[in-house]
């Protein structure tokens, strides 16, 4: 089973979408592939449903605030520039984004911390050559 804290987010997104919609939501689970299913079982077994509701809905509360800000971006005739932060440094998007292209990026600098990260940033630093000596 792949149930990661990801997802929990994703639930929560679209649970959050689905409330502003007028339907109440009385479970959130996903309905994942069994690890322990095998050749011969019956179908019924191919899935394992895991109930996240408490989770999802907790985090929809945290995603509320963001309603309307959220809504005016996706609504935007235009898509917004995107801009580098120091979460996109685990995005698995990331080198197909903002790190095309650019060899060295000062996310691959062993232990990174935040606050050198903005200053990098802020000098218009990306990659690694970049850096003053």
């Amino acid at each position: 089973m792949n149930d990661r804290e990801e997802f929990i987010d994703d639930m929560a997104y679209t649970a959050m979408v689905i409330d502003h919609c007028g339907s109440n939501i009385s479970s959130v689970s996903l309905l994942l592939v069994s690890k322990d299913f095998r050749l011969g079982m019956e179908n019924a077994e191919l899935f394992v449903e895991k109930d996240h509701t408490d989770e999802v809905l907790a985090r929809v509360e945290e995603f509320k605030p963001f309603w309307q800000q959220i809504e005016e971006i996706t609504r935007a005739p235009v898509k917004p520039e995107p801009q580098l932060i120091f979460e996109c440094r685990k995005c698995e998007l990331f080198k197909g984004c903002l790190g095309k292209d650019i060899d060295n990026h000062v996310f691959d600098i062993p232990r990174l911390s935040h606050s050198k990260f903005d200053g990098l940033i802020e000098s218009g630093i990306v990659h690694i050559e970049a850096i003053p000596d």
